[in-house]
């Protein structure tokens, strides 16, 4: 495993060479791409910039949102082998995208349709470009509850959707967050192969929040709470042989605050304190 930085996470910006050196500067062995703007770069460009900052390239977000209308959907899926190319041609092999736990207008069965469908057409390109596909789930409470229909939002859902999907380079993408509230264990991850895991994310909760009351978007740095177990999370990845990029992902507004560079220090401290290796 190695810590790689997606300012993204962190509620920042910057382009690809200054993110680059961020990463350096604040210990990180990886780094996430905007694909859509990395692919504005030529591909040796990006190669020597990686290999000039020792960074492992960490994966990207699928390009575009999966869940709309037929006709935005074909548009977005239309620039995937473009920007799957280019992955190829960097050596990146990591996309991910989550799945929303509730919809306001697809009862169950519609959805997962929509899902299975669109998700296998985005996994074949990709496979044919060596790119892995992480799906996550969200384990939240009260994001299940948020629309009129509730969807997959555990981890035995989320591998009955790679099952229908059926396309071999389509894993899971395991959130602490998600770990936690939807009642994990260490034991949970650590059974699984390595290999099927495409991403990780740490973070914490809040202390003063009930766990039912808990929101998506409402988190804490990891380690900062110690009510999730960032320590049996990551021992369980270790027991399955995860050896891809963990990301801070707390959604702290605070980070916003601090200005850039405070922000990178105080996450990459906190990330350094739950570390273990």
């Amino acid at each position: 495993m190695y810590k790689a930085l997606g300012l993204n996470h962190l509620g920042y910006h910057k382009p690809l060479p200054e993110a680059a050196e961020a990463a350096v500067k604040y210990g990180y062995g990886g780094i996430s791409l905007n694909i859509g703007e990395a692919n504005g770069y030529e591909p040796e460009y990006v190669k020597s910039l990686l290999a000039e900052k020792r960074l492992k390239t960490g994966g990207f977000n699928l390009p575009f949102d999966f869940r709309g209308d037929e006709g935005a959907f074909k548009d977005g899926i239309s620039k995937l082998p473009e920007y799957c190319a280019f992955a190829e041609k960097i050596g990146e092999t990591r996309c991910m995208t989550w799945i929303l736990s509730s919809h306001g207008e697809f009862d169950f069965d519609e959805n997962f349709r929509l899902h299975r469908d669109r998700l296998r057409a985005a996994a074949e390109i990709m496979g044919a470009h060596g790119v892995m596909f992480g799906l996550e789930f969200v384990g939240t409470p009260s994001a299940y509850r948020e629309k009129k229909y509730g969807f997959i939002r555990s981890l035995d859902g989320i591998l009955e959707l790679i099952d229908a999907i059926g396309a071999p380079n389509i894993g899971v993408v395991f959130d602490s967050w998600h770990w936690h509230f939807s009642g994990l264990t260490r034991a949970d991850i650590g059974t699984m192969p390595g290999s099927s895991i495409v991403m990780v994310h740490i973070n914490d909760a809040p202390a003063e929040i009930p766990a039912d009351e808990q929101h998506d978007l409402t988190r804490a740095l990891p380690g900062a709470t110690g009510i999730i177990q960032i320590s049996e999370f990551l021992g369980g990845l270790a027991d399955a042989g995860y050896n891809g990029p963990v990301y801070s992902e707390p959604f702290y507004a605070p980070l916003r605050d601090m200005g850039f560079d405070g922000a990178m220090k105080a996450a990459a401290d906190a990330i350094d304190s739950v570390w273990p290796w």
